[in-house]
């Protein structure tokens, strides 16, 4: 549940996994500076945690998540959300263009290149394509056109069938 202070709420785990110590390619130990959580669904709960946390943190929400987006647009990542002060709007088409982008990079000479993806490792039937990796192929990138002319672009699910909740987070 998302309750903050139920017996089964996810929250507690959630700070394990902000809390932990991870080691980078080079064996350098960091800790996670600042999270954002998605406040898109279960917002008010989602602000609950966040107010009660410990832990540096920031709201996110999809901004305009349905508009095409026009080629040559100067639009930022990032804005402020008018509702709190700790919450700021992404423009979701233009961050999933970057991810993808990302997830084509690969390891040179066991370094990781700036913006690698680092993903877990399948296990006990986790993180499996099925199960997590199938999200992030869920959707495509489709562009607009008007008289021959590209217009505008904006990612879409394939089809109703298919997950694409870990794409969006």
């Amino acid at each position: 549940t998302y309750d903050l202070y139920a017996e089964n709420s996810v929250w507690p785990e959630f700070d394990k996994v902000i809390d932990k110590i991870y080691l980078t390619d080079t064996d350098r130990a960091m800790k996670v500076y600042i999270t954002g959580v998605d406040t898109g669904h279960f917002t008010q709960k989602a602000y609950a945690y966040i107010d009660a946390s410990n832990f540096k943190m920031v709201a996110l929400t999809g901004a305009k998540e349905n508009e095409a987006i026009k080629f040559g647009a100067d639009v930022p990542n990032f804005s402020q959300g008018k509702e709190r002060g700790d919450l700021y709007m992404v423009q979701v088409n233009q961050i999933k263009d970057i991810l993808a982008e990302n997830m084509k990079l690969k390891l040179k000479d066991k370094r990781q290149p700036v913006g690698f993806m680092n993903f877990p490792e399948p296990s006990a039937g986790m993180y499996t394509f099925s199960g997590y990796f199938e999200h992030f192929q869920s959707e495509h990138k489709v562009i607009t056109s008007v008289d021959g002319e590209r217009k505008a672009w904006i990612w879409k699910k394939k089809s109703n069938v298919h997950q694409n909740h870990f794409w969006d987070v």
